[in-house]
């Protein structure tokens, strides 16, 4: 199944509010409110997905993708380390990927997947196969009609997922603000 994107223009200020928590608590605010907002296309497929398919509904999750820039960044770490480079020079190399990685996005970038764990069966029972053989020219059978369950959970709640995001997006900034400031006013008083 292709990925799909979302992008969403026009919502400056919601960059703005990220950007004045700091990448990290910016992240974790997009991810929770990705993770959020994903979740009833997780919990449709997991409802119908086919029942004697070996455990695929209990592997239907919600989960954080691993960013390019992590992936640009560890595989420039491994090429410098393996070319005889200092642990320190390794880490500029990584630094150097992750920054040219971004491509003038915005530093703050989230990313989830909803689906199935890598369990062999999982792309079979949503496509459905012809007859299958092993080497052995044994028949082990077809898995025909397809089962869909994980495209019909996005069709249904595609709409959900995007309705609502900023409303969504704003009160996980106002909470994470609320938490910095106090922490900030509790270091601010313990001197």
């Amino acid at each position: 199944m292709a990925n799909t994107t979302v992008k969403i223009d026009g919502l400056r200020e919601l960059e703005a509010a990220l950007a004045d928590l700091g990448k990290a608590t910016a992240g974790n605010v997009l991810h929770r409110t990705l993770m959020k907002r994903a979740q009833p296309i997780a919990d449709a497929a997991k409802a119908a997905a086919p029942s004697k398919s070996g455990g695929l509904a209990e592997s239907i999750k919600v989960v954080k993708a691993s960013s390019q820039r992590r992936k640009a960044g560890k595989a420039a770490y491994a090429a410098a380390m393996k070319g005889g480079a200092s642990k320190g020079a390794a880490v500029g190399a990584m630094r150097d990927a992750q920054r040219s990685a971004s491509g003038g996005m915005l530093d703050t970038f989230a990313e989830v997947l909803v689906g199935p764990d890598n369990r062999p069966q999982a792309h079979l029972m949503e496509f459905g196969t012809g007859e299958r053989f092993h080497k052995s020219g044994k028949s082990v059978g077809a898995i025909d009609p397809p089962r869909p369950y994980l495209r019909p959970a996005w069709d249904a709640h595609k709409g959900g997922l995007v309705d609502g995001i900023g409303e969504d997006l704003w009160a996980e900034i106002r909470k994470s603000a609320a938490r910095k400031a106090k922490r900030l006013a509790k270091k601010a008083a313990a001197g």
